[in-house]
């Protein structure tokens, strides 16, 4: 008898942790998303620190609800990820070291994103702090939130790689999808450090990553109930 999530699911449904997993997904891909867009195009690392003084003004709002948002959100992303890597378990040793690479870098893209964000929402959020802070030292500390969060990006970015060096965690296609967008996210990270037009595609990467978790959770809340664990996703 085929059940449904939402209607006729009998108790104890197995697949339930799947479906929730994939909605969890969906959440935090799509608020971090929209969120972190809507602060605009940020200063680069060698912008002067009037520029960088401005930004922190008018976008404000943003970087708080940014900050919010991601710190709400942070344990639905744990629970997608979570159950991508919970399919590792009793796997080949060669699989379960990738999984504990995703987990580690996993660690790193949130701690890292965390301290970044920390690091600009006190300036972001009082205007005397803003102008008691240096030229000179609020330019070194906004190029050190950028530099993490090219760190939080790579991070993210060996995430995904080392999920494509799992295989029958997710299909094919996803995992061709995480190999590209886990390489290109490392490349254009470790770029970004010393050439300052290649650190503002780190918005790029970010939404790179969000289509990609958007994709596969669609698919684990549509394909829970597959006996494949290769066919949760799309």
């Amino acid at each position: 008898m085929r059940h449904t999530y939402f209607r006729g699911r009998p108790k104890g449904d197995p697949m339930r942790p799947t479906k929730l997993a994939g909605i969890a997904g969906i959440v935090w891909a799509v608020t971090n998303g929209v969120v972190g867009f809507s602060t605009g195009e940020p200063p680069a690392l060698d912008d002067p620190a009037t520029d960088i003084r401005a930004f922190l003004g008018d976008s404000r709002s943003a970087l708080l609800a940014m900050a919010f948002v991601f710190v709400l959100t942070l344990p639905a992303l744990f629970v997608f990820f979570g159950e991508l890597l919970g399919r590792t378990r009793d796997t080949r040793s060669a699989t379960s070291a990738l999984a504990d690479t995703a987990s580690a870098a996993l660690g790193v893209f949130a701690a890292a994103y965390g301290v970044a964000i920390l690091m600009v929402v006190p300036l972001a959020m009082d205007a005397d702090v803003r102008a008691a802070v240096p030229d000179g030292a609020l330019r070194y500390l906004w190029a050190a939130a950028i530099v993490i969060s090219l760190v939080a990006n790579a991070g993210s970015g060996v995430v995904l790689l080392a999920l494509a060096g799992c295989p029958g965690v997710v299909p094919r296609r996803s995992r061709i999808a995480a190999a590209v967008i886990g390489v290109f996210t490392i490349v254009f990270s470790a770029i970004g450090v010393i050439q300052t037009d290649v650190a503002l595609l780190a918005g790029l990467t970010f939404a790179l990553l969000a289509i990609w978790i958007v994709v596969v959770a669609i698919g684990m809340v549509r394909h829970a109930g597959a006996t494949s664990p290769a066919a949760v996703g799309m």
